[in-house]
């Protein structure tokens, strides 16, 4: 089956899957274009550019200005979007949020890349430059180079904001069955008269195919180094066995060992053990996997010293199936830890820690042209037996001319009957000589969080934008008209080579 007849979305495990490839896409769309297609990415407000959601790419999260990322990288930069809404098992990740993981397209031969300059009459000025250079031999020998920097400043009062970010992406591949992925990162944060931070990370990824049947062995080894108000070391490494299973057809198995050792005032150790069997039968595919984290801190720097250890255990499994092309049905259970250990080592400093156990079910139709997502999440919080229901909708149509999409969000606390939720409109318009407008109009119930903080009950933007031979793009932005406080004109241009 051609990539254009599969389904845009695909529903797997603990994750969703976006094709870049099957989308009916014009080139000019940005990863917020793309993302906001999905229900639980209902932007909140214009900073706020994902909303309970990390993101990644090659399974290291990105350090920059957010927002400014997803509205200047083109969505076509990128084979797939990996929108992990219960990642416990498969990344190690505690708590309710997910991940967002983006899978780069590789082998462009030559330099690529765009400069972008951002500035608004908040006094928010924001340079960003992105490069890729790609080089493959006849050897199946390659290089891709992926080059990120970006600097912030912003005046939120009588005090300054700095932040400044350099990620570097190196892909090497060494034939057939070896690859190396190094990854380095730099950042510098001044939040108004507090202490700067600095922090410096670097990390080595190494993998090897074993036979023909794809037998994966991955080894990590990485070290994190913050200076700022302590200072801290933390190593990190991995091992992990991807393979499909030779005795059973459709059987794929994950395996890993993960260990971080970090020391400041306290000495700490953590090991997880994972284990993932994913099965395909035709249209059904099942999912099962656990996570057993061991947690081992211990306190340093007191005249009395202790040890606490601990163990967590994060669970999950998912049936999902296609009754029909383009239809996908997924219902899947997940036990997860929101501050996992923290009583161990530092009762009062990040909260309580809380287990989860969550319920969720989806429903997907996607072809070329339309976009219907439907997602429900029970959640059990179950140290203090409190329940909450969460349903987002969302549902997006395009042809050359206009892209719309819609969506739905809502909250419902069971115990206390507290209901909230919000509703977005994003319309794309397509004008000729390479115009575009693009709003978007939010409407938050009374009870949601961010009409609590801003004080509006709506958010609001309008943007127009000119690209001149597909290079230099110019956009003029008015973001959150209906807030007085927010409400900023935002001028950003653009240059790709």
């Amino acid at each position: 089956m051609q990539a254009e007849d599969e389904p845009p979305v695909v529903l797997s495990g603990d994750r969703t899957f976006i094709y870049i490839d099957r989308l009916p896409l014009q080139g000019d769309e940005t990863l917020m274009d793309v993302l906001q297609m999905y229900p639980e990415q209902l932007i909140a407000g214009f900073e706020n550019a994902l909303d309970h959601y990390q993101l990644r790419m090659e399974n290291t999260v990105i350090y920059s200005n957010i927002r400014q990322y997803l509205t200047s990288t083109p969505a076509k930069d990128f084979v797939r979007i990996q929108i992990c809404e219960n990642p416990g098992v498969a990344k190690g990740t505690p708590g309710l949020d997910g991940v967002i993981e983006l899978d780069m397209r590789r082998n462009k031969e030559g330099v690529h890349g765009l400069v972008n300059l951002e500035g608004a009459t908040s006094t928010d000025v924001a340079p960003q430059v992105k490069i890729n250079y790609g080089r493959t031999d006849s050897a199946n020998y390659g290089t891709n180079l992926y080059a990120l920097t970006n600097v912030s400043v912003h005046h939120p009062g009588v005090t300054t904001d700095l932040h400044q970010y350099a990620d570097i992406y190196l892909h090497q591949q060494l034939g057939d069955r070896d690859k190396l992925l190094v990854y380095m990162r730099q950042s510098y944060q001044q939040e108004g008269d507090r202490s700067a931070e600095k922090k410096y990370l670097a990390r080595a990824r190494y993998f090897h195919t074993f036979n023909d049947i794809g037998t994966e062995l991955l080894f990590v080894a990485g070290y994190q180094y913050t200076d700022g108000v302590k200072r801290t070391g933390t190593q990190m490494y991995l091992v992990e066995l991807n393979t499909p299973l030779p005795f059973a057809k459709g059987l794929d198995l994950m395996a890993g060992w993960e260990i971080d050792i970090a020391s400041d005032r306290y000495a700490v150790m953590n090991n997880d053990l994972y284990l993932q069997l994913d099965y395909t039968l035709g249209p059904i595919s099942l999912s099962i996997g656990d996570r057993v984290s061991f947690y081992n801190y211990g306190e340093i720097a007191s005249l009395v010293s202790s040890s606490h250890k601990d163990t967590r255990n994060y669970i999950m499994a998912s049936l999902a199936a296609r009754p029909a092309k383009g239809h996908q049905l997924q219902a899947g259970y997940y036990r997860n830890f929101i501050n996992p250990g923290i009583n161990l080592f530092q009762p009062d400093s990040l909260g309580d820690e809380r287990k989860a156990d969550v319920a969720r079910l989806a429903y997907s139709f996607s072809n070329r042209h339309v976009l219907v997502n439907v997602g429900t999440r029970y959640i059990h919080m179950v140290d203090s037996n409190t329940h909450a229901l969460q349903v987002n909708a969302s549902a997006s149509w395009m042809i050359d001319w206009l892209t719309l999409t819609g969506g739905g969000s809502m909250h419902y606390d069971i115990s206390t009957h507290t209901p909230y939720g919000s509703v977005r409109l994003a319309p794309t318009f397509r004008l000729p000589e390479q115009w575009r407008i693009a709003a978007q109009l939010i409407w938050y119930s009374d009870k949601a969080p961010e009409r609590i903080i801003t004080g509006a009950p709506v958010y609001g933007l309008i943007g127009i934008e000119k690209s001149i031979d597909r290079i230099f793009d110019l956009s003029l932005q008015w973001h959150d008209p209906f807030n007085r406080r927010m409400s900023a004109v935002l001028f950003s241009g653009k240059i790709r080579f």
